[in-house]
């Protein structure tokens, strides 16, 4: 809790913190009114009183919105943690009843799980919680836990990331690298060797557009590195981008088995004995007992099951 310990919350009204979490968030006056429910003016007011709490300005407005100061980046966190214990509280009161609800979820999925996972997922979430709303955000291995210490979203979804102390996570499903080429290019005939594969052109396909992959050390070990000529972060972009091209590309099975009857494309086995990996859901460990976040959680792990 940090910063908090030295408050003394008898005499600081805590709606004030969900307006001070949400100025955060959103950095600016009328874009917090738009998601807190309140008027600008109210608004105003809070962050006023806030400021007079704090002795500090801690938003100050620039030609780019309003930045925090060092004394609200510090408070952010604590800030953060607090409500979301409350939420957790008051949450254990009740059982959730998706059927009643009448809630905002927010998912972050990569392209790739949300191809995997969402339209079996929307299906059952509009089913059972017709009155509640999902949205889903774009997240990658290093984007996805920081939404969640964020509280911008309540799950991330399909990545792979290391997990810190404050995240609980689940396995979803596993999947294995394969390589997709076009039905008429070099690579189309037989089977693919190491080496010949590893000599071909790539395009490499990665959250973050870079040109390494998680199998080039099983290449290493071989001897062997591959001839990257491009990159992307899309994943559901490679498929298109490897028609009619001389490159290849190592893609998630589910995936290239999914668009190779549309582009003409071949799937490939990899020339290694395994190349799985694992699809993963995360979570605040402050979310774990609450029942909203729990039943979002069963739904999630359902579908995966049935993928």
């Amino acid at each position: 809790m940090g910063s908090m310990h030295a408050m003394n919350l008898r005499t600081l009204d805590l709606n004030l913190l969900v307006v001070f979490d949400a100025l955060m968030k959103e950095r600016g006056v009328s874009r917090t009114a738009d998601r807190i429910g309140l008027s600008q003016p109210a608004v105003s007011h809070a962050l006023q009183r806030l400021r007079t709490y704090f002795h500090d300005p801690l938003l100050v407005r620039s030609s780019t919105g309003m930045q925090p100061t060092e004394k609200a980046l510090e408070l952010a966190p604590a800030v953060r943690d607090a409500l979301r214990q409350i939420e957790s509280v008051l949450d254990h009161g009740e059982a959730f009843r998706p059927e009643e609800a009448r809630r905002t979820f927010t998912i972050g999925m990569s392209d790739y799980s949300g191809l995997v996972l969402l339209p079996g997922l929307l299906r059952a979430f509009q089913s059972r919680s017709p009155d509640s709303v999902l949205h889903v955000r774009a997240i990658n291995r290093e984007t996805g836990p920081i939404l969640l210490d964020k509280a911008e979203i309540d799950l991330a979804v399909g990545i792979q990331a290391k997990i810190n102390p404050s995240h609980r996570h689940a396995l979803l499903f596993r999947d294995e690298w394969v390589a997709i080429c076009c039905r008429h290019g070099p690579y189309a005939d037989g089977e693919i060797s190491a080496k010949r594969y590893a000599a071909a052109r790539h395009l490499n396909v990665s959250t973050h557009g870079e040109s390494t992959h998680r199998l080039d050390p099983r290449f290493a070990q071989l001897g062997l590195r591959r001839h990257v000529v491009a990159s992307t972060s899309h994943f559901l972009l490679a498929p298109q981008l490897i028609r009619e091209s001389t490159m290849i590309a190592t893609v998630a099975r589910r995936l290239a088995h999914h668009f190779a009857p549309m582009h003409d494309l071949v799937v490939k086995e990899l020339p290694f004995l395994e190349a799985d990996f694992e699809n993963q859901m995360l979570w605040h460990h402050f979310a774990t007992r609450v029942p909203a976040n729990r039943w979002l959680r069963e739904l999630v792990s359902e579908t995966a099951d049935g993928v």
